[in-house]
């Protein structure tokens, strides 16, 4: 197996692991197998990471990472966390009020919108599923 520092979001665990195994993939399955590019280094490396927590629940959350940059947003879709990883691995400098990154915050919550359309997460900021 090849050792690598890439990552994947909880949406492509299960096709992941399914192409690990070698079993069928479903159509409809919303994440992407990544199992080669684990075991042979060759691929394509997601360009970034989506992940949710505490659904429909007090605290709930929802993160993108994309190189070197994490943000982080609450139900309401306000951002509450943004860091540069590189020049700050420990987030301890939480940059979501820097006035020079709101291209970055802009950069990021289209991402995040994407990757919500891309999983069906159709949640309003009360936490209400949509219709759809």
């Amino acid at each position: 197996s090849v050792s690598n520092n890439t990552l994947i979001s909880n949406v492509d665990y299960m096709p992941t692991f399914l192409g690990l195994c070698g079993a069928a993939i479903p159509e409809n399955v919303q994440g992407l197998d990544h199992s080669e590019l684990l075991t042979t280094g060759k691929g394509t490396r997601p360009e970034s990471i989506f992940a949710e927590g505490k659904m429909a629940g007090e605290g709930e959350w929802r993160m993108v990472v994309r190189g070197h940059e994490k943000m982080v947003t609450d139900r309401m879709g306000e951002v509450t966390h943004l860091y540069n990883l590189s020049t700050d691995p420990f987030e301890m400098t939480n940059l979501r009020a820097a006035r020079e990154q709101r291209l970055t915050r802009d950069s990021l919550t289209a991402l995040m919108n994407d990757w919500r359309k891309r999983t069906g997460d159709g949640r309003s900021g009360s936490g209400l599923r949509s219709r759809g």
